[in-house]
């Protein structure tokens, strides 16, 4: 048996008002892996974001963002309940100082990591109702 597939909430951050519609937040998560359920619309899951269920693969790196050209917008991604991965290679099951690519050198270095705790999603229930967490969002460019 094989265990290379994981299932997570993500969270599509950045997406406009206009687009904030299940069949949009299907295609999103159909370009990050396999959909496992789309919630229904509420006021709790479409506000300030999106947020699907998606089946990855884990054995290839976690997906930063994703470049959507219709309106030439940038869609950040979060995952809900994300354990331990590498902040160098992306990929989950090692941290950056067990990892065995190139990027192990840079953790000491001024090159920024292409990955970071940004791709952990805070809990949805401490969210709603919490400004606490507002205007602290940092993102990087992917």
């Amino acid at each position: 048996m094989k265990f290379d597939r994981v299932s997570f909430w993500f969270q599509f951050w950045n997406v406009p008002l206009m687009f904030m519609n299940p069949s949009v937040a299907k295609l999103l998560a159909e370009m990050v892996g396999i959909v496992i359920e789309l919630p229904m619309v509420t006021n709790k899951c479409w506000r300030e974001f999106m947020r699907v269920r998606v089946s990855v693969d884990i054995t290839k790196p976690l997906k930063r963002g994703i470049r959507v050209w219709i309106e030439e917008f940038g869609v950040m991604i979060q995952y809900e309940r994300l354990s331990n991965f590498c902040f160098g290679c992306g990929v989950i099951g090692h941290v950056l100082r067990e990892c065995t690519t190139k990027h192990q050198e840079l953790a000491g270095k001024s090159q920024p990591l292409k990955y970071g705790a940004w791709l952990q999603a805070e809990p949805t229930k401490q969210r709603q109702g919490s400004s606490s967490s507002k205007g602290k969002r940092q993102w990087k460019s992917f």
